[in-house]
């Protein structure tokens, strides 16, 4: 499967070893098979990443080469040394602390992730009343752990000097690709992250760990020219992030008031 992955031009190999909360458990995969993909992704030249449901799936990762790994140990703190070990190996860090305030939400039958201003901009239409109406059909569920723990590792590994990296889980229930990495980044500043750290984390440390460094995720010349030009300073306010005025794709002023015209 990997190899068959790679001769279709994928850019990276992602494994899950999460076996979900103690109320809504699936299986893992097995130990063996997991081996198997990360050495194969190692043989094809793949940057490999890992959603992790604890401190023995993070180790496992790390031991195994990853590049980075997802939602990290939610219920569970990593201790200092685990997150040297993966200070050594470069794997990068990702506590999608969005996913748990998604999962918290749905589970008191909430939208508010879907009534921000730049989710109600981007979505197609009709998703935001479907959505909406699917969560209250559902009812209440099982809330996932609290993101205490997760924001505590989160700034224990800025301060070991993990590489850290930004992601969502978007595509799950109340999480819109491209808007969620922007509440993504105010929930680590609200961890206690400074602002530089997290906008670091979301463009340079993101190619790092997609091996893409040298051509994106810096302001430099010989560069691919993909830019956000908002209006404020996410330095001092994270959430001006989404003041989004111009959009730049390697190097061409994209239309995006056009993008978002409905038909």
């Amino acid at each position: 499967m990997v190899r068959d992955l790679s001769q279709q031009g994928v850019n990276g190999i992602d494994a899950v070893l999460d076996g979900g909360l103690p109320e809504r458990p699936y299986a893992k995969l097995a130990p063996a098979i997991f081996t198997a993909i990360a050495a194969e992704a190692g043989e094809q030249n793949l940057p490999l990443t890992v959603r992790a449901g604890g401190p023995e799936d993070v180790a496992r990762a790390g031991d195994a080469g990853a590049a980075g790994g997802r939602g990290g140990s939610r219920q569970q703190e990593i201790a200092p040394g685990l997150l040297d070990r993966l200070k050594q190996s470069g794997a990068a860090y990702n506590p999608a602390l969005v996913s748990l305030e998604a999962g918290r939400q749905l589970a008191e039958g909430r939208t508010d992730l879907l009534r921000r201003s730049l989710v109600e901009q981007v979505a197609i239409p009709g998703m935001i009343a479907a959505t909406a109406s699917a969560v209250q059909a559902a009812g209440s569920t099982p809330p996932p752990p609290d993101s205490g723990v997760a924001a505590h590792t989160l700034r224990q590994a800025s301060e070991q000097g993990v590489l850290l990296v930004t992601g969502t889980g978007s595509g799950n229930p109340l999480l819109l690709h491209g808007a969620g990495i922007h509440r993504e980044m105010q929930l680590w500043v609200g961890a206690g992250l400074p602002p530089a750290v997290v906008l670091q984390a979301a463009t340079y440390n993101a190619a790092r760990a997609l091996r893409a460094s040298d051509r994106m995720g810096l302001i430099r010349p010989g560069y691919e020219a993909s830019l956000l030009l908002v209006d404020g300073n996410p330095l001092q306010d994270i959430s001006d992030t989404e003041r989004i005025s111009v959009v730049f794709f390697k190097g061409e002023r994209i239309n995006r008031p056009g993008l978002l015209e409905r038909d």
